[in-house]
C-alpha cells in the first residue's frame, strides 16, 4: 500500500493488534508498514514487516504509542529514502516498545539507527528488550544497530544477539556472527513465506539463547 503521510499499511490511532501476518512492501512518509499514534495500543505477534520503505522515519514501523512485538522479523526495510532520516526497522518517537523474540536485521537508514533509533527527544517513555536479535543492520549516518538519545534508557532482559559488543550487558551474547544473521535474511528472501522455519529462524537463535 501507499500512505500519503503515515502507515503504508496501516494507519492506528486507537487498538490493534497484528497476528500472523506479513506487511511487505508498503511506503509512506513516516511508518512505511505502520505509524503508530500518540496513545495508541499496537501487538505484533509471530509476523513479518520487510520491503517497506519511507520517506522520512521507521522505515517499519513508526511508533508515538505503545507497541510489542513478539515473535516477530523486520527484515529489508528502508528508512529515509529521499531525506536522511532514522529507524530503518523502527523509529520509536514516543510511549513504549517492547521487543520480545523479536529479530532486527538487513534493515538500512539514511540517517541515525539502521536497526532501531530512538529520537533524541525521546524523554519519559521506556524501551524493553528480552531475546531479541538487533544485527546486520545499515546506517549511513550513525549507529548500524541501534541508535539510542542522550535521554534513553533501555532494559535488557533474557539473553540478546548483538553484532555491537558495546550493547547490552555480561548476559548479552555480543559480538554475534553478522554473516549467520545474513544468512538469515537471505532465507526469509527466498521462501516468500512468512511462516516457514527459515523466517524466524533468528528469533529461535535468541529465544534458544536464553533457555541456556
Amino acid at each position: 500500500g501507499l500512505g500519503s503521510t503515515g502507515g503504508g499499511a496501516i494507519h492506528n490511532s486507537g487498538s490493534a493488534t497484528i497476528i500472523a501476518s506479513a506487511l511487505r512492501d508498503n511506503e509512506a512518509q513516516r511508518g512505511g508498514a505502520i505509524y503508530n499514534d500518540t496513545g495508541a495500543q499496537l501487538t505484533v505477534l509471530n509476523s513479518e514487516i520487510s520491503g517497506n520503505t519511507s520517506t522520512f522515519a521507521g522505515g517499519g514501523i513508526y511508533n508515538r504509542g505503545d507497541a510489542t512485538l513478539v515473535g516477530t522479523t523486520l527484515h529489508g526495510n528502508v528508512g529515509g529514502t529521499v531525506f536522511q532520516s532514522e529507524g530503518g526497522g523502527i523509529a520509536q518517537i514516543d510511549g513504549t516498545l517492547s521487543l520480545v523474540n523479536t529479530t532486527l536485521t538487513g534493515n538500512r537508514a539514511s540517517g541515525p539507527g539502521g536497526g532501531l533509533a530512538l529520537n533524541a527527544s525521546f524523554v519519559g517513555g521506556s524501551v524493553t528488550v528480552a531475546n531479541a536479535i538487533i544485527a546486520g543492520n545499515y546506517s549511513a549516518a550513525g549507529s548500524d544497530d541501534i541508535q539510542s538519545g542522550a535521554f534513553v534508557q533501555i532494559a535488557y532482559q533474557g539473553t540478546n544477539v548483538f553484532a555491537d559488543s558495546m550493547l547490552g550487558d555480561t548476559e548479552d551474547r555480543t559480538g554475534f556472527s553478522v554473516a549467520e544473521i545474513f544468512a538469515t535474511s537471505a532465507q526469509i528472501d527466498r521462501d516468500g513465506d512468512p511462516f516457514s522455519p527459515g523466517t524466524f529462524l533468528a528469533g529461535a537463535l535468541a529465544n534458544n539463547g536464553a533457555s541456556g
